[in-house]
């Protein structure tokens, strides 16, 4: 019979204080936390880790630089002057 393994959770957070609390909170829930502080690390973490759920803190100044921004601003709605 194959042992059954907790669940694994990748935090990707750049804020120390946030990550330990996220894996505390989830590691007293039972689940194999991994936290990485930016996206290539926790890219390579994919790999080796393999998790089943990734939380990304995608206002993170480091997932900005490699992963869009889910909002995107709209267009200007500036008026222009009839002259």
């Amino acid at each position: 019979m194959r042992a059954v393994s907790a669940p694994r959770i990748l935090v990707v957070e750049d804020d120390p204080a946030i990550a330990q609390a996220m894996a505390h909170a989830l590691g007293g829930e039972g689940y194999l936390v991994r936290c990485e502080a930016g996206v290539f690390d926790a890219q390579a973490a994919l790999d080796t880790f393999r998790p089943d759920l990734a939380i990304v803190d995608v206002a993170s100044h480091r997932a900005r630089t490699t992963w869009p921004s889910p909002v995107t601003s709209a267009p200007s709605t500036t008026s222009r002057s009839s002259s």
